[in-house]
């Protein structure tokens, strides 16, 4: 459950699933490990979360809350994502 994956945005709670390593590599220290983690989220649901007014983004039972600049990024990349429509 710790690599569960939920973004909460203005209205809804999308939950992702599970990710999973990239690498099997794990550096760190023996009392800490670093991992790398992905998840592939459909395109919908990346507008979702681009256009939102707030969003957090839990792993397990950790969260963040993306910043203004943050979401303005996610917005940013979405108008260069080139689909079928355009």
């Amino acid at each position: 459950d710790q690599r569960d994956l939920s973004v909460v945005t203005d209205t809804e709670t999308l939950r992702l699933g599970k990710m999973t390593p990239v690498s099997k590599a794990t550096p760190g220290t023996w009392d800490t490990k670093v991992e790398v983690l992905e998840a592939k989220i459909p395109y919908d649901t990346f507008k979702k979360i681009a256009f939102a007014d707030s969003v957090e983004i839990q792993v397990g039972k950790s969260a963040v809350e993306l910043r203004e600049k943050n979401r303005a990024a996610l917005k940013d990349l979405n108008s260069r994502v080139l689909t079928a429509e355009k």
